[in-house]
C-alpha cells in the first residue's frame, strides 16, 4: 500500500486529505450534524483520526479525487482516551448542534419516539467498552454516490479484514444504523452477525477465525 487497481489507488489517509474527507462525509451523511456543522468542527474529527496511532484510515482515490474511505480502530483503549481530540469540548458539540438546529432537533425527537415505540433503550456500556485486545472496531466507512455499486465497499471491507488479521485480531465489530438496509445487507453478506440492537443502531460482529467462508471481494 498504496497500490493501483484500474486507475484507482488505495492508500493511507494523510493530513492533506482532510478537506476531501470532510466533503465526502457531508455528501454521504446528510443527517449527521457533525458533518453538516461548521467546517472546523468537522475537520477536527478527521485531523485527530489521521494523526492517531489507535486507528488506520484508508482512502480510495481516482483521477477526480477521493471517493471513499474506511476507518478501522486497532487500539480501542487509546481510541477512547483520544475521544476528546476527535469530538472536541462540550462547547464544540453545542456549537455543532446549534449550527444545524433542524438536524439536531429531528434526531432528538426521532430518538425519543423510537424509545417509546420500541422500548429499546441504549445500554450504558457499549460493545466497544466490552471488547478485549483481540477485537478491532470498524468505526466508519463511506463511498460517494458516483462510485457506488462498483465493488468498492467490498474492497474496503476485505482490506479492513486483512489489516485486522495483521494486528492479531480475531474479530471485528461495527455499528450500523438500523434503517441503513443496504449496509446491513452488505455486512451480513460478508459474514457479520447481528449481536445487539437498540435505538442507536445495530452492532455486528465478524469472526476472523472462520472467515475463509466469507465471499471474496470482486475485482474492480
Amino acid at each position: 500500500m498504496p497500490y493501483l487497481q484500474k486507475e484507482v489507488i488505495l492508500r493511507a489517509a494523510q493530513s492533506t486529505d482532510l478537506d476531501a474527507l470532510v466533503q465526502t462525509c457531508k455528501m454521504c451523511f446528510p443527517d449527521n450534524y457533525r458533518w453538516q456543522s461548521i467546517y472546523p468542527i468537522a475537520r477536527k474529527w478527521w485531523h485527530a483520526v489521521v494523526e492517531s496511532k489507535a486507528s488506520q484510515a484508508l482512502v480510495l482515490e481516482d483521477s477526480i479525487g477521493i471517493f471513499a474511505y474506511s476507518v478501522l480502530v486497532l487500539d480501542l483503549a487509546l481510541w477512547r482516551e483520544e475521544s476528546r481530540k476527535r469530538n472536541g469540548s462540550r462547547v464544540d458539540q453545542i456549537i455543532a448542534a446549534i449550527s444545524c438546529p433542524n438536524i439536531a432537533v429531528w434526531k432528538r425527537l426521532w430518538k425519543i419516539t423510537r424509545v417509546r415505540l420500541t422500548k429499546k433503550r441504549p445500554r450504558r456500556n457499549s460493545v466497544v467498552q466490552k471488547t478485549d485486545e483481540r477485537t478491532v472496531w470498524a468505526e466508519s466507512a463511506a463511498v460517494l454516490p458516483r462510485r457506488r455499486n462498483q465493488g468498492f465497499s467490498l474492497l474496503l471491507i476485505k482490506e479492513r479484514e486483512r489489516s485486522a488479521r495483521e494486528a492479531g485480531a480475531t474479530r471485528i465489530t461495527t455499528h450500523v444504523d438500523s434503517e441503513n438496509i443496504p449496509s446491513r445487507r452488505m455486512n451480513e453478506k460478508m459474514g457479520f452477525v447481528l449481536i445487539s440492537e437498540d435505538i442507536r443502531g445495530c452492532i455486528y460482529e465478524q469472526s476472523l477465525v472462520d472467515s475463509d467462508k466469507i465471499i471474496a471481494a470482486p475485482t474492480v
